[in-house]
């Protein structure tokens, strides 16, 4: 037993000398390196002959810059460096080239390095060219001129005309002669003609004295008419559905009747006789194409017409209408460009109405220009309207129930001469509304402001009556002015004297905080004087300023809500609130000062018509 014993342990032993030996020997391989590259020697370097190792990269080499490789002389310990210059590492980029043409020099494609910026392919210039690039448009011949071809580069603008070709009547018109020794066009009988060319005298020898109704409804081949000066008017529904048509050349005619050119989506230009004064109802309605209707020997759109049809321009795509001194109120009632989208400016600064109608309702302009003496903005006038800025005029004393209802604008102005604000006049409107001039305003009625997003506006302490829920769903109001807050004499009834009556028809007083717009932090009262009773101010609502004018009368506990700051325009000496009006709250008081006070203390002033402390 003892001897087995022995020998196992002799065993281990030599297991354990054997993993020893072994491990020795693969560290010294690993520090060592291979063989190559192992000193062989510790000799000093100055009498050394070198024997050295591999190259081995320190620094990578690119385009912006040179490598370094470094090696070991393997008895010593002298090293060696050298540069490496790597003159294919560019990122390569393309120029790209630029053809050249009739106005500008061009350029081949080039090449750079994205890194280093080493132009690598040089980008040569090519010369100018005396190619164009045309593009034609065809005049129409008439009675009077020939017709030709414009021909402008749509580069350089460069112009010419050529191919010029003579007046040629249509052949196959169908006419119906009058007893009076005169004729009408009543249709073609090639529906494929492209043109409609009627001559003066028809092949019976008649003066062509109009254009039958229904003439060529429907017509999806015409692309072009020309009549001659007898032409005097256009039937109904004449042209109705004319897909195709592109100009219409009616010098003579004075009248277009209902629904004459209605859905010609293609017609560009109309032009008509001077003394043309008026359209029948959609007598161009859905024109979406239509830029250019004019009288002969005038250069402004519907400057001859006074009379407009029900929704005559509705959904056209008229622009820049100029009206006449002698347009009548009943034209612009017809709502004759509801729903246009291209008006630009709309200038009416000739015509001398007194109201405007809802002949804009749906529509979009750049700029109005109001008839002289207006006096209302009726109902619907501007409804659904997108334009930036509009001023109204002094003269306006009225703003009629919906005027801007849902209009969607950057600005509107009010002028001095306002008085009253008819309901939902601005209701659901997007846009700033601004009141500092209308210091003569006197009534505002329900919902008036309602649903918009104004942030801040200032009712003038000249308003008497104001409606209930004037600021409905405004929740986005910071600062209100308005002129003065009550609770109703009767308890049965709210007043429309109430504060939160204009938030919500349902408060009776300032304590229903839940009406009220979180968003409200400033309110201003614009009265010269200010009867506050016990429940204006009694809420668990904050509020970070409230402006109070001189002369105030006020019962115990008016103030008790969350507020920070009392504004107060008049000096410290003429402060006269009892501090038990506040309740349970003490706010800070400011006194106002119209210029900055030399002396230490609390004082406030307007800013943009907005309190703010000194």
């Amino acid at each position: 037993m003892k001897k087995s014993l022995l020998a196992i342990l002799i065993l281990l032993l030599a297991c354990v000398f054997l993993f020893a030996s072994c491990k020795q020997n693969n560290t010294s391989e690993s520090e060592g390196g291979t063989e190559s590259e192992q000193l062989t020697e510790n000799i000093e370097p100055s009498t050394c002959e070198h024997e050295f190792g591999k190259w081995k990269t320190k620094i990578k080499a690119n385009c912006k810059r040179e490598g370094k490789e470094e090696r070991r002389c393997l008895k010593c310990s002298v090293t060696e460096t050298r540069a490496v210059v790597d003159l294919d590492a560019h990122s390569i980029a393309i120029d790209e080239a630029v053809p050249a043409n009739c106005l500008d020099t061009g350029l081949t494609e080039g090449r750079h390095c994205a890194r280093c910026d080493k132009v690598l392919v040089e980008q040569t210039v090519i010369p100018i060219t005396n190619v164009h690039d045309y593009q034609s448009e065809m005049i129409m011949a008439t009675h009077k001129t020939q017709g030709y071809y414009f021909y402008t580069c749509k580069i350089c603008k460069d112009r010419y005309k050529a191919g010029y070709f003579d007046f040629v009547p249509t052949q196959s018109l169908v006419y119906k002669n009058n007893e009076d020794g005169t004729c009408i066009v009543s249709g073609i009988s090639d529906t494929s003609a492209t043109e409609v060319n009627i001559p003066e005298i028809s092949p019976d020898g008649y003066i062509i004295k109009g254009i039958a109704p229904r003439a060529f409804m429907s017509n999806r081949s015409i692309e072009r008419l020309v009549a001659p000066e007898s032409v005097q008017y256009v039937g109904e529904r004449a042209f109705d559905g004319c897909s195709s048509l592109t100009d219409a050349f009616i010098p003579g005619v004075e009248r277009i009747d209902s629904y004459a050119f209605s859905s010609c989506n293609t017609l560009k230009c109309m032009i008509y006789s001077d003394n043309m004064t008026q359209v029948g109802e959609k007598a161009f309605y859905g024109c979406r194409a239509l830029k250019e209707c004019r009288a002969r020997s005038s250069s402004k759109n519907l400057d001859t017409i006074i009379k407009f049809g029900y929704m005559s321009f509705s959904m056209s795509g008229i622009t820049d209408p100029t009206f006449s001194a002698n347009l009548t109120a009943t034209s612009l009632a017809n709502s004759p460009f509801s729903h246009c989208s291209s008006l630009g400016c709309v200038d009416m600064s000739a015509a001398t109405l007194t109201s405007l109608g809802a002949g804009f309702l749906d529509a979009s302009f750049t700029k109005f220009i109001f008839p002289q003496g207006i006096t209302t903005i009726p109902q619907s006038a501007f409804a659904s309207c997108y334009f930036k800025t509009m001023v109204i005029p002094d003269s306006v004393t009225k703003i009629d129930y919906n005027a801007f209802i849902n209009a969607d604008f950057n600005k509107v102005i009010l002028g001095s001469g306002v008085l009253s604000i008819g309901a939902e006049a601005f209701n659901s409107s997007h846009g700033e509304i601004d009141l500092s001039r209308a210091t003569k305003l006197e009534s505002v009625g329900y919902r008036a402001f309602a649903n918009t997003e104004i942030t801040s506006i200032i009712l003038p302490g000249s308003v008497k009556s104001i409606g209930s829920e004037i600021f409905f769903g405004c929740e986005k109001l910071t600062v209100l002015g308005i002129p003065f807050i009550s609770t109703s004499p009767n308890s049965n009834s709210y007043s429309t004297n109430c504060f939160g009556a204009i938030f919500n028809s349902r408060a009776e007083s300032f304590t229903q905080e839940k009406y009220i717009p979180k968003s409200l932090k400033t309110v201003i009262i614009t009265a010269d004087s200010v009867e506050l009773e016990y429940g204006d101010f009694n809420s668990k609502m904050s509020l970070s300023v409230l402006v109070l004018p001189k002369n105030i009368t006020y019962s115990y506990e008016a103030l008790n809500l969350s507020l920070k700051a009392i504004y107060y325009c008049g000096n410290e000496s003429e402060f006269s609130l009892n501090s038990k009006v506040y309740g349970d709250t003490k706010p800070t008081v400011y006194y106002y000062s119209e210029s900055m006070p030399a002396s230490s203390g609390k004082y406030w002033h307007y800013v943009n018509g907005v309190p703010a402390q000194w």
